[in-house]
């Protein structure tokens, strides 16, 4: 019976079960590769090179004022 129901959430062939407050909660498995090269770049990233980046971060991705 179960089946059917997470063949038609789309989750994927791997997911990730978590039991949390009684509940359980199904998600589709996380691309640890995509987490390891986030992760490099955050420790390469060259710091100082923009002012107030958490301010204006619209500003220096989209030009947005």
């Amino acid at each position: 019976m179960g089946e059917p129901i997470l063949s038609h959430a789309n989750l994927g062939k791997d997911v990730e079960i978590i039991v949390q407050n009684k509940s359980i909660i199904i998600l589709p498995a996380i691309d640890e590769e995509g987490w390891k090269i986030l992760e490099n770049l955050g420790k390469n990233a060259v710091e100082g090179k923009l002012e107030n980046p958490s301010v204006n971060h619209d500003k220096y991705l989209y030009g947005v004022k």
